[in-house]
């Protein structure tokens, strides 16, 4: 019985410690800290909890903190591997993506590694809307979110 329970212990205290990926760092502040503020009639999305291996990142020439150069060293960049992410900490409902679906759906894109930083680029895109874009600056040391830019295909 007290193994049982040591076992338990020690697998929930092992799985507690799960290293996180800079992907699961910036889904993770996209969903408490952008998507309500961003999208605050929404009560469900959709998420694909896989990371996609390709990514525009001219569009982030709107950013104003990023110069033209930073962003074509960003596009000569290869992403990083396709990782699991999940939506755990989303304050809304979150379902798996559907082709013709009117609920937004969130793509993550895996992340690059430039100049000591991670970037991940997150996608939204609606039906009959234009798709927003945002880039999320990880730092490589804290694995923490220090800069995000919402580029708006309009």
């Amino acid at each position: 019985m007290w193994i049982r329970a040591i076992y338990l212990f020690v697998a929930v205290f092992l799985s507690s410690m799960d290293d996180k990926t800079p992907e699961q760092v910036a889904v993770d502040y996209f969903l408490t800290n952008l998507l309500e503020q961003d999208f605050p009639d929404q009560r469900i999305v959709r998420f694909n909890d896989v990371t996609r291996t390709d990514g525009y990142y001219r569009v982030f020439y709107g950013c104003q903190d990023f110069d033209r150069e930073f962003v074509k060293a960003m596009n000569q960049e290869t992403p990083g591997p396709s990782v699991s992410v999940n939506a755990d900490k989303s304050p809304i409902i979150t379902k798996k993506p559907r082709f013709n679906s009117s609920q937004p759906q969130i793509i993550v894109h895996s992340r690059l590694e430039l100049g000591g930083q991670f970037y991940i680029y997150i996608q939204v895109y609606q039906k009959l809307h234009f798709v927003e874009h945002y880039l999320l600056t990880v730092d490589q040391q804290t694995l923490s979110v220090t800069h995000d830019c919402k580029v708006s295909e309009v």
